[in-house]
């Protein structure tokens, strides 16, 4: 996100990212609020810092979902959808594994609608994305 932010990223993104301070704010000022808030560097604070924004909460959930690819049922905690220009991230309070677009869908995104999407998994189904992605960096 820093980099997308920091290069003036002009298109449409979709990522997520595990914060849940942020969650904790967007909970407390509920949707429609904007708050000035940071974003990740939680998980690794060594390797990255939080980046402060302003971010529009468009959504919030408990983060309960089921995965598309194999059925089962996956608990983000609180979550919330941010807007933060043309960048859409859904903030978790905990990490799930990202096999597939649930998370996503779950949070009422369709990837196929941005310009770009983040997925960091390792366990990732490429063929989720490969149909339409125009290009798919690993």
């Amino acid at each position: 996100m820093r980099a997308l932010v920091e290069t003036g990223y002009t298109g449409t993104a979709l990522l997520p990212i595990v914060d849940a301070p942020a969650v904790a704010a967007a909970m407390q000022a509920g949707v429609g609020a904007t708050i000035q808030t940071t974003l990740g560097g939680q998980l690794d604070p060594k390797r990255f810092t939080p980046l402060p924004v302003d971010a529009y909460v468009k959504l919030l959930s408990d983060g309960h979902f089921v995965s598309e690819s194999h059925g089962w049922p996956w608990d983000a905690g609180d979550s919330a959808l941010l807007q933060v220009g043309g960048i859409t991230v859904v903030a978790t309070s905990r990490p799930v594994s990202l096999y597939d677009r649930s998370l996503f869908y779950a949070h009422g995104q369709d990837p196929q609608r941005f310009d770009a999407v983040v997925v960091k998994s390792p366990h990732c189904q490429k063929h989720m994305f490969a149909d339409w992605a125009a290009q798919m960096l690993n």
